[in-house]
């Protein structure tokens, strides 16, 4: 950045609106470099919690682990102790 100060410095506009546009053109760079190296920054991750689910590596297991999981949002939205695909509400089967 100083080195383009200084080649500015050294040529100098010919014109006020040549001086503005230099001026412009400088900060979107300055301002498009910032935003780069923020990209490159490391992330911050959060730690992970203990309330977080493990997703399976085997897609077999996911399936059964989701249809447990909507099994049990079912029990306790309508209150049975048991239910199954025969038991679907709206008579699904």
């Amino acid at each position: 950045m100083a080195v383009v100060e200084q080649v500015v410095g050294i040529l100098g506009p010919s014109d006020k609106a040549e001086a503005e546009r230099t001026v412009r053109m400088l900060a979107g760079v300055s301002r498009t470099l910032r935003e780069i190296a923020a990209l490159n920054q490391p992330d911050n991750e959060t730690p992970p919690n203990g309330s977080d689910d493990d997703i399976p590596c085997d897609i077999d297991e996911l399936r059964h682990a989701l249809a447990n999981r909507i099994e049990q949002l079912i029990r306790e939205r309508t209150g049975t102790q048991e239910w199954n695909c025969g038991d679907a509400p709206g008579g699904a089967a």
